[in-house]
């Protein structure tokens, strides 16, 4: 667990909330976005737990992060972005390169067999090393991990044949994946089936991730995911407040996320009045140094006079927002960056 954490030492950032799809089981158009987030900093876990034999033989603590890859010329004339792309060496001191490519998708759909190879080919052509593609579909497709393929046929004869992992979490089992020891397991165990109700479900993903041995950004993340996709009506929000009341560290992680909640529509009214007038620029500044002040206040129990000092300094709602996303996991003043990595040490 301990050389996951150290493979990505970027900080998640918080995902926010959308609109529901009409069967209000998850972010209507955010499923890419929520995910691409999940994986990149999970992607270990990832490939552990849908190809385990792929995983054990590919160096998992070097993994780069390909970006800006883009498929286009669909035959309906889209363009699409890259969910993920890595480029992993072989494990066995053979220096091997292989290629692997996460994509998400909300509904399975057999057309995904020639989309996929059309991916391949395109990575494939491009890199010149082999590649895998794991598709991660949300809801509907077979149970369990399974082999999809694309076969090319030229009047009879078979001249290809493309493979690719279909991780189907909506038809696999809740219960099985709380117990896994990967951290992303109980995340993805929210959108699976169970005979747990809601509020059993969302109490044992919260304390899966609990235990996980990871930071807490990523734990919060986590979090998220299981808040996003594990809905409760009001009746059930009020027994799942009473039993997290049972638990301080759970009630911890509810209370954290309601908190940023709140913390970034404030942030959000903040960044619109900035771009105002000179008036509205001079309050936006305010609300969100004010905003990093609470987040801080509440972490640390106080905060020194030169951090307000220097947050007087940042003149940029940007600025203030990256050190407002600092604040929600820094255990002291010291760990929080006031200065972009360009900017000259401000004065105080």
């Amino acid at each position: 667990m301990e050389e996951r954490t150290k493979r990505s030492q970027t900080t998640p950032e918080p995902v926010e909330s959308q609109e529901t799809d009409a069967d209000g089981t998850a972010p209507r158009q955010q499923h890419d976005l929520v995910f691409k987030t999940l994986f990149h900093h999970f992607f270990a876990d990832l490939l552990e737990l849908a190809e385990p034999g792929f995983a054990a033989r590919v160096d998992l603590a070097n993994v780069e992060l390909l970006g800006g890859e883009t498929f286009s010329d669909f035959p309906e004339g889209t363009r699409k972005d890259a969910d993920l792309v890595a480029k992993l060496t072989s494990s066995d001191g053979e220096d091997r390169i292989v290629l692997v490519q996460a994509e998400v998708e909300g509904e399975f759909r057999a057309a995904m067999d020639e989309r996929g190879f059309y991916y391949f080919t395109y990575l494939r052509g491009k890199y010149r090393v082999p590649v895998l593609l794991i598709v991660v579909f949300l809801r509907g497709g077979q149970e369990g991990l399974s082999m999809r393929e694309h076969v090319d046929l030229a009047e009879g004869i078979e001249v290809c044949r493309f493979r690719y992992v279909a991780f189907c979490l909506g038809q696999n089992r809740a219960e099985r994946f709380v117990e896994l020891p990967q951290p992303l397991a109980p995340a993805l165990a929210a959108l699976m089936k169970s005979d747990w109700d809601p509020v059993a479900k969302k109490l044992r993903c919260y304390q899966a991730i609990r235990h996980a041995q990871i930071d807490d950004a990523r734990r919060f993340l986590l979090a998220t995911v299981v808040d996003l996709y594990v809905e409760l009506d009001e009746a059930q929000k009020e027994r799942f407040a009473a039993e997290t009341r049972k638990d301080e560290e759970i009630q911890k992680m509810v209370i954290t996320w309601e908190e940023t909640l709140a913390e970034r529509e404030a942030r959000g009214e903040a960044r619109g009045e900035a771009r105002g007038e000179a008036k509205g620029e001079a309050k936006g500044l305010k609300a969100m140094r004010g905003s990093i002040l609470r987040v801080l206040q509440r972490r640390l129990k106080s905060v020194p006079a030169l951090v307000r000092e220097k947050l007087d300094v940042v003149q940029s709602v940007e600025r203030l927002e990256e050190i407002h996303d600092q604040a929600l996991t820094v255990s002291s003043v010291e760990e929080l960056c006031f200065e972009a990595e360009d900017d000259p040490e401000p004065e105080v």
